[in-house]
């Protein structure tokens, strides 16, 4: 398996792309390596774990609603899922289940926090580049939503 910093720049998502070897092993370190089977739940609606997971092999499903019988979207590895509730603390805003095998690292909220305290450039790093993704989900959903109106 290539290294999760690897993955994670592939295509045209980088997460972290300025952080060092260093940066990523320090991160790495404070997540929980998870492989979750195809047909599986990683995170479901309305769930109150904050867990935040970067997603460094397979392909999710995102299911909105009831746990509807068809994806509304599928995300592909590499990417970070989960930021939202990370982030806020609300409850999950979507089901996300495994489309294939999918390898996940899991950052606990307690996790970050120790990282953070022990590295706060690299807390604020992981936390800059949480806003910058939750802003580009949000760019691309506005456009949507504009075309969807204009159209």
């Amino acid at each position: 398996m290539t290294s999760p910093r690897s993955r994670a720049q592939q295509g045209s998502f980088v997460f972290l792309a300025h952080g060092s070897e260093r940066d990523w092993r320090l991160l790495v370190g404070a997540t929980v390596r998870e492989r979750v089977p195809a047909g599986e739940l990683l995170v479901e609606e309305g769930g109150t774990d904050r867990d935040l997971f970067l997603l460094v092999g397979g392909r999710l499903e995102v299911l909105g609603g009831e746990r509807e019988a068809h994806a509304l979207h599928e995300v592909e590895a590499p990417t970070v899922v989960g930021e939202l509730a990370f982030l806020d603390g609300l409850p999950r805003s979507v089901t996300l289940r495994a489309a294939t095998d999918v390898d996940v690292l899991r950052l606990t909220p307690a996790a970050f926090d120790a990282l953070a305290a022990a590295e706060p450039a690299l807390g604020r790093a992981v936390l800059f580049e949480l806003g910058r993704m939750v802003s580009a989900r949000l760019r691309t959903a506005t456009a949507v939503l504009v075309e969807h109106l204009d159209g």
